[in-house]
């Protein structure tokens, strides 16, 4: 997972499942990894000497909720984050003197432990409900929305790798109406290899989209067709160059074959 010399571990917790692990290291930081994947997907700084615990919890989704409960001893402050990728959803100050986090499973729990006398105390770390539910909601809705752009940006290619204008004007007309039709079209703007096809997206955007959208796509509209005749225009003097230099290669000019006859002529007489 790592590459460096200078990270020693000083604590790891794994996940329900055992697809993630909490690794806390001496440089103050908690990285997650994907013991799958084998890669780092996030990390917490500015925490020397944590403690990590996973917790469980149902959130609105089909199975319980991940969430990463860290306690930094330095700052007696303990705080819970949805995992992988979510914010803080919890935070709490810690009155226990030498507090210890501790994780229990089936399903997965935090408690902050300590000692008082001969008295052992825990205290359940349980976030609210509330807050993990908006937390995972916001989350899966970031999701929906990457993986509809994603799907966006391969319908469009896939019009535009065709050369097909009125598909990708079809495919624009599902694009322009959604959150991300800005980043969709940048990628078209970027991408495309035909003029026509993007003429054609951005003609969808300057009707439909929304006014300053619409206003830039115009814009770059007016750009395109002036630029397109120009590549047409480049386009047509390769190809007669490239005609020019086969015929010339070939000897098709009879003028060309006369003049080489004649060099050859002279170098024999030289000879």
């Amino acid at each position: 997972l790592f590459d460096d010399a200078k990270r020693t571990a000083t604590g790891i917790a794994v996940a329900p499942g055992g697809g993630l692990a909490a690794v806390a290291d001496a440089s103050g930081r908690v990285l997650v990894a994907d013991l799958v994947a084998g890669r780092v997907v996030r990390l917490f700084a500015g925490v020397r000497r944590a403690e990590c615990a996973w917790v469980e919890v149902e959130d609105g989704g089909r199975k319980p909720g991940l969430y990463l409960a860290i306690l930094a001893p330095q700052r007696a402050q303990i705080r819970v984050w949805r995992c992988r990728f979510g914010g803080c959803v919890a935070a709490a100050r810690v009155g226990l003197l030498d507090a210890r986090l501790v994780g229990a499973r089936h399903p997965a729990r935090a408690f902050v432990a300590a000692t008082q006398g001969d008295d052992l105390i825990l205290e359940p770390v349980a976030p609210d409900a509330r807050a993990c539910r908006a937390a995972a909601d916001a989350a899966r809705e970031s999701l929906r929305v990457a993986a509809s752009r994603a799907k966006s940006r391969r319908a469009l290619a896939a019009a535009d790798a065709q050369n097909d204008p009125t598909e990708a004007a079809l495919k624009a007309e599902a694009v322009v109406g959604q959150d991300n039709a800005a980043e969709a079209l940048d990628d078209c703007v970027r991408t495309f290899a035909h003029p026509a096809c993007l003429v054609a997206v951005l003609d969808v955007a300057a009707r439909t989209a929304t006014p300053q959208l619409a206003a830039r796509a115009r814009e770059l509209a007016k750009a395109e067709r002036v630029r397109a005749p120009l590549l047409d225009f480049d386009d047509a003097t390769d190809e007669l160059l490239g005609g020019l230099e086969t015929a010339l290669e070939a000897g098709s000019d009879p003028r060309l074959a006369e003049a080489r006859a004649w060099l050859g002529a002279a170098e024999a007489a030289e000879g």
